[in-house]
């Protein structure tokens, strides 16, 4: 394991230019490749990304280009970051330049539209068509942009199938303001980080109606019960959900201020529509979608995800979201626990 490898991160949003910044500001080789040349210009000329950061300083220590064959020509080991529904189209993008013993490493949480699949299995349906061998490892866990830029202490999970890649991966991506822990259970890391965003939009969507913190840390509760619930069924260890992926995302993106699911759910909670909720949004709210599709799994797999319904009938329904919220934390909720185990 090599702690020197040159990180390519593919997505200069405002996650990829906080790791891009973190990495290089500690002597690590990044290298950030931009879809945007105005973009990448910016970053270039002042070290500030004022799409999606403001005037926020990023380290001059990183590289930044358009072009994307030179990126992946330089490094075997290659971040995504990028929004769910980009995924597909840049993971095909990059699988004939990218190099043998490459990893690709996603970022990305999410459901696919149409498909209902992980970026797991987006990936896996992606690469499996390559002759050489691409490694994939899956990057989860509490970590907003704006603190990584500040340098705060941020722990995150790096999922694969194979322990050497969660080795390899970690070895290089941990630093003094990023632990990396690893996991196996690539299914439950992926699911956790796709499900919490619908959870933070129904947290966001109680503060906004005003139902106070005692029912915030009910939903919170009961969030991860649906987590697992879906997870267990579908054949995820039930401790993921108690990790940093599950238990711990779930509360940062349910709480904190810079969740950008939090926020729209307390625009709809405070009664803006869902199209002026987004339009204030500088960035993706995944959770819109991943609300869609988790609906669809829970009926496809017949689990009961009362939170994901509720969402899923403002949303889509066009439910009023007091009387929906009121009626699930009144009358929904059971009494009655799902077991966290096999």
């Amino acid at each position: 394991m090599n702690v020197n490898e040159t990180i390519v991160i593919l997505g200069a949003g405002a996650f990829g230019c906080a790791l891009a910044t973190i990495w290089a500001d500690e002597h690590r080789s990044v290298l950030l490749w931009s879809r945007d040349p105005l973009v990448a210009l910016d970053i270039s000329r002042t070290r500030t990304n004022p799409k999606y950061l403001g005037d926020i300083p990023l380290s001059p220590h990183f590289l930044v280009t358009t072009d994307l064959a030179y990126a992946l020509s330089q490094a075997r080991l290659i971040l995504c970051a990028v929004p769910s529904q980009s995924m597909r189209a840049l993971c095909l993008q990059i699988l004939p330049l990218i190099q043998p013993q490459s990893v690709v490493i996603c970022a990305a949480k999410g459901f696919e539209l149409n498909s209902n699949a992980l970026m797991s299995q987006v990936c896996e349906d992606v690469f499996k068509t390559r002759a050489n061998r691409v490694d994939l490892a899956y990057f989860s866990g509490p970590s907003f942009a704006h603190e990584l830029l500040q340098k705060k202490p941020t722990s995150v999970v790096i999922a694969s199938y194979q322990k050497s890649v969660t080795q390899r991966v970690s070895s290089v991506f941990s630093s003094y303001h990023l632990c990396c822990y690893e996991s196996q259970d690539v299914l439950g890391v992926e699911l956790a980080g796709a499900l919490k965003n619908v959870f933070a939009l129904a947290a966001g969507t109680l503060e906004g109606l005003g139902f106070g913190a005692n029912a915030r840390a009910t939903l919170i509760t009961r969030s991860l019960n649906e987590m697992a619930h879906l997870g267990i069924k579908l054949g995820a260890h039930p401790l993921t959900f108690l990790g940093l992926s599950g238990v711990g995302d779930l509360v940062l993106t349910c709480t904190g201020e810079l969740s950008r699911n939090h926020r729209v759910g307390l625009a709809l909670g405070q009664g803006q529509t869902l199209e002026d909720a987004l339009k204030q949004l500088n960035g993706v709210a995944e959770g819109v979608m991943a609300t869609q599709a988790a609906y669809q799994l829970a009926k496809q797999h017949q689990v009961s995800l009362p939170i994901v319904d509720a969402m899923y009938a403002i949303i889509y329904g066009g439910a009023n979201p007091y009387h929906t919220m009121n009626d699930l934390l009144r009358q929904v909720f059971s009494p009655k626990w799902i077991e966290f185990s096999q």
